[in-house]
């Protein structure tokens, strides 16, 4: 059997596994992983607003719209972040506004993104049937 190519996650699951066990599981994985992340973000928007948010720092829940509209979408590919119009300038900021990212640090800072796959492993392996 040839070696898969792609991600680690799926390395550890095919040896002596179908593959549609092991696609499956980890499709099922990305999606429970999703929904973690989509409450990680919006635990990051949880102050109210006054005051504004510091640049640099989350920005502060006014309405709550930008709080609800925060979707993530795994697909073959990887993972889709949707949020309304205005999230994305929050987040990269504008010429005239520093950024107040709220995304980037859930999912990519520091570790973030080695404990995201380590934990669509954990649950590709469980749901495979591997403990």
């Amino acid at each position: 059997m040839a070696r898969p190519s792609g991600t680690l996650i799926t390395q550890f699951i095919l040896r002596g596994r179908p593959l549609k066990i092991v696609q499956v599981a980890l499709d099922k994985a990305k999606r429970q992983v999703a929904n973690e992340m989509v409450a990680a973000i919006r635990s990051t928007i949880q102050i109210p607003y006054p005051p504004a948010s510091v640049p640099g720092e989350p920005p502060h829940r006014r309405s709550g719209r930008l709080t609800k509209s925060v979707r993530i979408k795994a697909t073959k590919a990887g993972l889709n972040v949707r949020t309304v119009s205005y999230g994305f300038y929050l987040e990269g900021g504008t010429s005239n506004m520093a950024p107040r990212p709220f995304i980037r640090p859930v999912l990519f800072d520091e570790g973030a993104r080695v404990k995201w796959q380590r934990r669509i492993s954990q649950l590709a392996r469980r749901y495979a049937g591997r403990k």
